[in-house]
């Protein structure tokens, strides 16, 4: 018998959990094993739970403070009640719409329209330097200068798919590529102005990646960004210099 479509997505989640996930507490090989063996019975039901009431606990008191966070204007600061800013205020969008809140659909859709118009604002009025706010944002203090304009990035190609303004998402997903792109220097990074400049290049090519698959032409160099990261880190063998810890998440 063929299996139909939510057999499917079960063997999916079991096969990637299985390669991915560490086998305690819940999860364990047992579990793996009956919801196999669930699958190959033509037994539908399954012992995986993709969430407990203590998980959806504490989401909605984790989108309860976002929402808190959200200023009139649309954006969002470092805390309630402070400036807004363009990383922070991506960064909110991204994790509303991984709740299924898109500018069109989902109970935050009000707020995420406002949002993303916020963010389409900044992009349309962004300084000839290249600002996207006139004060200095806290992540450019650790990801460099051109940090707002990763994280912009990432969210507005995640938008607009959801928009009901697609070609005012798109001119502005190209001018943030063009900026972006053209601040890429010849040994593939974004500079060294950073806390972290190895975890900048990383955004930086996340956030062409993220351009080229909301169809935006992408000028930056994916293979010379890679050749950065790869000749940043230490030869196989070799420890990490002290205090590098955080390199290895990159």
């Amino acid at each position: 018998m063929s299996p139909n479509r939510r057999q499917w997505l079960v063997a999916s989640a079991v096969t990637v959990g299985g390669l991915t996930m560490p086998a305690t507490g819940r999860f364990s090989k047992s579990v793996w094993a009956n919801n196999s063996r669930n699958l190959d019975s033509g037994n539908n039901e399954t012992n995986l739970e993709e969430f407990t009431d203590r998980s959806r606990s504490a989401i909605k008191k984790g989108t309860d403070w976002l929402i808190k966070a959200i200023n009139s204007d649309g954006g969002a600061g470092v805390d309630v009640g402070t400036i807004s800013d363009v990383a922070c205020t991506s960064v909110l969008g991204m994790a509303l719409m991984s709740q299924g809140n898109t500018p069109m659909e989902g109970p935050h859709r009000r707020r995420q329209r406002k949002l993303a118009d916020f963010l389409l604002k900044r992009v349309e009025n962004m300084s000839g330097g290249g600002s996207l706010q006139s004060q200095r944002s806290q992540i450019e203090g650790d990801l460099g200068p051109f940090a707002t304009h990763f994280f912009s990035t990432i969210c507005l190609s995640q938008i607009i798919g959801e928009s009901t303004n697609v070609d005012r998402c798109r001119i502005a997903l190209q001018r943030l590529e063009r900026y972006i792109s053209s601040n890429q220097l010849g040994d593939g990074s974004w500079g060294s102005n950073a806390w972290a400049p190895l975890l900048a290049t990383a955004c930086g090519w996340l956030s062409l990646r993220a351009a080229n698959f909301a169809c935006i032409s992408v000028a930056g160099s994916s293979s010379k960004a890679g050749d950065y990261l790869v000749r940043n880190m230490p030869p196989l063998g070799r420890r990490w210099g002290s205090g590098s810890w955080y390199h290895r998440l990159y």
